[in-house]
């Protein structure tokens, strides 16, 4: 083991507190999948499922693979990331430099997108590799979840009457690690899961996404749906104007999937008054210097818009909002209730 490395990328696993107004918290990681990645990777050597310069797959294009590249690091172990063209060349360098083995599949499948490639080719990987071959799987693995069960340790005792959550949902881990967590505490939260036009984590039809680190072409089995209060999707252009003002007004630096769950925080703060509000923000916005946080780049892309009086508009079935900023009332239902409720309506 790395010790060094360990306890640097420890620290990692805890957010930073910031308050924005009275009842606002924004919780910020500079990269949060850190979190599950060194638990889910702990465990596996625990239970003896691997051992040291074993290979660990996974299928990312952010921060996952830079959380388990980290992770492989700090446990001498070999790391394989299958990607796809959303990977920047900042993210592909470094994952490099952490010695990480980096498959980029340049053409989506037909069915279920790049993520669908990605994962045929993790497939073929695994299969040909000699050793164990353990994979992280982010999606559906039960340990995702729970490695967030400390950082809602912490945030709840940061913030000891939190009564909103707000997190963007992509895997599924954190947001439904978190508020079962704060609930198992006794803790009375109401979750607001943020998406994305496009995604179908939660009803909508699959289609191509400009805002990445959210949403999903799959559904994952750490998603909750039932633990989901409200639903919000964020379109790009949103996200992107949150992220900087984010900057601009606190010095917060991050990235676009913070920006969008800061905007529906900050909604949320604005019709709970005097209810604690607390958005947790993935990422930092070193990978988007040169694009989401640049308004020449935004301007020349017709994305520079501006999203201080955007409100979402309530909706009654998951494909209602189009490419708007919308809302739905989830009421903690399942997948199948709510997309039967849309069908029912269709008709």
């Amino acid at each position: 083991m790395n010790h060094i490395a360990r306890e640097i990328v420890r620290h990692l696993c805890r957010p930073t507190i910031h308050r924005l107004d009275d009842h606002l918290f924004f919780a910020g990681f500079s990269c949060m999948k850190v979190v599950p990645a060194l638990h889910i990777i702990s465990v596996a050597i625990e239970r003896g499922i691997i051992r040291e310069f074993d290979n660990v797959y996974e299928t990312s294009s952010g921060t996952m693979a830079l959380g388990m590249a980290m992770a492989c690091r700090v446990f001498n172990l070999r790391c394989v990331i299958v990607s796809d063209p959303a990977i920047d060349e900042g993210l592909a360098a470094r994952l490099r430099l952490l010695g990480a083995d980096l498959h980029i599949m340049l053409e989506p499948n037909q069915k279920g997108g790049f993520q669908a490639a990605r994962l045929q080719r993790l497939d073929e990987l695994r299969t040909a590799d000699p050793g164990p071959a353990f994979w992280l799987r982010q999606y559906d693995n039960e340990n995702n979840a729970l490695s967030y069960g400390p950082v809602a340790d912490y945030l709840a005792s940061e913030i000891p009457n939190i009564a909103h959550l707000v997190a963007c949902t992509g895997s599924g881990g954190s947001g439904s690690g978190l508020i079962r967590r704060l609930r198992e505490r006794g803790h009375s939260v109401e979750f607001h899961a943020v998406d994305t036009p496009g995604s179908v984590l939660f009803g909508q039809a699959d289609r191509p996404r400009l805002l990445r680190g959210l949403g999903n072409s799959l559904i994952p089995k750490n998603l909750e749906h039932r633990a989901v209060d409200r639903v919000h999707w964020v379109p790009a252009v949103y996200a992107f104007d949150a992220a900087r003002r984010l900057y601009r007004d606190f010095c917060c630096d991050v990235g676009p999937t913070s920006g969008a769950a800061y905007l529906v925080g900050r909604y949320v703060a604005e019709c709970h008054k005097n209810e604690d509000v607390v958005v947790i923000g993935a990422d930092s916005g070193e990978r988007y210097r040169m694009n989401v946080l640049s308004e020449s780049w935004l301007a020349c892309n017709g994305l520079l818009v501006d999203s201080s009086s955007a409100e979402p508009r309530d909706v009654l079935t998951p494909n209602e909002g189009g490419d708007e900023w919308a809302m739905l009332a989830w009421r903690r239902r399942s997948l199948e209730e709510v997309v039967s409720v849309a069908w029912q309506e269709a008709r």
